[in-house]
């Protein structure tokens, strides 16, 4: 158990960041319950959901379902095809088009009522006219924690494909019987417990209620709970920033996990030892080169600036936020420590190591920034992993694009190779080198199950099973034979587009493998009609993703989803009437 502690501690540290644990329904402090109050969780019930050939029934459609629901999780089209023509087509803003989608088709996704049950996130319309919509389930009103889908549209308004999952026929009680504030101290004394401080030092967000069933994030029981939900962080302890869920019915912990990111218009910044951000100003804009700053500072500044220029160039992005947002970076963060982040405000590197040297650190902690204002893919499971392996390819890119002349062919898909005096962090070529899973049933796939406030438990694999994607990465940028699959290389630039459109239109906050399987090569094929890719580049994603096996299970019914009843009536086996 001790060493098994020790080289996950030792892991984190080479995954940029020491993750906060996962933590499933434990023992609280809830209220006592009256011998006629309903349950207040219940497992979901039985929907009957078939794909309609009305909704799917124009081009040629691919359709996946949830193996164990029936319910379709993405159903999309080859390049120039469209799903369904609609009355909306071609008239109408973006949110009437999908509406009217979903409204004809939604039970095809587990939506029983669109226009009650899904909330617009948000909406965008590409220069290209094409267009992107974002729903949030609610259910009484209250948001589902994971419950997303996201539709796509072509210029005409006609939809091309829809992605995500919800929760497929909810049944809970909505009435707190836990209030905000016991909540809000509920949380504290939880997370004061994992670090050893005192509850009143965290700053806890207002409490807002939420739907959760842990299975549209992960291997668990099938229960649905009301839950309110929170960001706790700390004023000196910066690299908390814990989401956590507490049980709205009984004041337990239902989950909690650090969503730190551990790691033009710039601000650099030196905390000269200390913990408090940002620190004594260095440079900005006005001396864009940072001289007369140390080594430190000098790169950090620099290699923010070769990823602010990668994303603008490539996908004509302003900044992380897409609104040219600050980039704002401290070096020299405490005494001996080893460590960067993504704070979800600015970058933070560590004293005790060359972090900023690396520009491929650098660009990944920023893509988690990318990743926070776009998909918001969770830390967590598939799709921390899935997270974490998109901060390792847009950071492997901007180091192979910016010209800084130290990816030698041996160093080519080695991430942090010039961190000073640690090294290479992960190899992305063959992820096995240092333990991680280059396809889903690899013997290195990180099966443990998250248990109470276990250190050692990385989220659930986040810096682990990046591999299965990171392999994926390598092999449709520079081609090899894989897993009796060959695959023809598409070169950074084109493999960097699929990517970034995968981020920007088809992953969703709970998206695991499964769906990046189906998001990598939609995105193909949405990028065809503006001429970046071909159908025999959309083959070459397609083959690169079966050779890591991403759409299958690490292990049988391993990422399980939201399992339902049978059809008709249950029968109870034994009751209990308490």
């Amino acid at each position: 158990m001790k060493t098994l502690r020790l080289v996950h501690i030792h892991r984190a540290v080479r995954g940029f960041g020491i993750a906060l644990v996962a933590v499933l329904l434990l023992v609280g402090t809830g209220a006592r319950l009256s011998a006629n109050t309903s349950p207040v969780s219940q497992p979901i019930s039985a929907i009957s959901t078939a794909p309609d050939a009305a909704c799917i029934a124009n081009g040629s459609a691919s359709v996946a379902e949830n193996a164990q629901t029936g319910v379709v999780r993405f159903a999309g089209t080859e390049a120039g095809q469209i799903l369904r023509s609609t009355e909306s087509a071609n008239a109408g803003s973006p949110e009437q088009a999908a509406g009217g989608y979903l409204a004809a088709c939604g039970s095809m996704f587990g939506v029983e009522n669109a226009g009650q049950d899904l909330t617009v996130e948000r909406a965008v319309t590409d220069a290209d006219g094409r267009s992107m919509v974002r729903y949030q389930q609610t259910y009484s009103g209250i948001p589902v924690l994971a419950g997303e889908l996201i539709v796509n549209m072509n210029a005409n308004r006609e939809v091309t494909s829809v992605i995500g999952e919800v929760l497929p026929n909810i049944r809970v009680d909505t009435q707190p019987r836990i209030d905000a504030n016991a909540a809000k101290a509920s949380a504290a004394a939880q997370l004061a417990r994992e670090y050893g401080v005192d509850a009143s030092e965290f700053i806890v967000s207002e409490p807002s209620l939420w739907i959760y069933n842990p299975t549209l994030l992960r291997p668990a029981a099938n229960l649905s709970q009301l839950v309110w939900r929170m960001n706790v962080t700390h004023p000196t302890r910066l690299e908390i920033n814990a989401l956590t869920l507490i049980n709205a019915h009984r004041g337990s912990l239902a989950l909690t996990f650090n969503q730190t990111d551990f790691a033009l218009n710039r601000m650099t910044y030196d905390a000269n030892n200390g913990t408090s951000l940002p620190g004594t100003f260095r440079c900005n804009e006005a001396n864009p080169t940072c001289a007369g700053g140390d080594t430190h500072e000098v790169d950090a500044h620099k290699y923010a600036g070769d990823t602010y220029n990668y994303y603008a160039s490539n996908f004509g992005r302003d900044s992380i936020d897409n609104a040219g947002m600050t980039l704002v970076s401290t070096v020299h963060y405490s005494s001996n420590y080893f460590n960067a982040f993504w704070n979800g405000l600015q970058m933070v590197y560590g004293d005790d190591a060359g972090f900023p040297r690396a520009d491929d650190v650098v660009g990944h902690e920023l893509s988690h920034g990318v990743t926070q204002y776009e998909s918001g893919l969770f830390y967590y499971y598939q799709s921390g992993a899935i997270n974490e392996s998109l901060s390792d390819t847009f950071g492997e890119f901007v180091d192979l694009t910016n010209g800084s002349g130290t990816d030698t062919p041996a160093k080519r898909w080695k991430l942090g190779e010039d961190i000073e005096g640690y090294g290479e962090l992960r190899d992305m070529k063959d992820p096995t080198v240092f333990y991680d899973p280059d396809r889903m049933t690899s013997a290195y796939y990180y099966l443990t199950t998250c248990g109470s406030y276990s250190s050692s438990c990385d989220n659930g694999g986040v810096h682990y099973n990046s591999g299965v994607n990171n392999k994926a990465a390598y092999l449709m940028t520079d081609g090899d034979t894989f897993n009796g699959k060959t695959v023809t290389g598409l070169g950074i630039a084109k493999v960097g587009k699929i990517y970034y459109e995968a981020q920007r239109h088809l992953l969703l906050s709970g998206s695991d493998y499964g769906d990046l399987y189906n998001a990598l090569y939609q995105a193909c094929q949405n990028l065809i009609g503006g001429g970046v890719t071909s159908a025999g580049d959309c083959q070459e994603v397609r083959d690169a993703t079966d050779a890591v096996e991403m759409n299958g299970q690490p292990v049988a019914d391993y990422n399980a989803d939201a399992a339902v009843c049978p059809t008709g009536n249950p029968s109870n086996l034994f009751f209990d009437n308490m």
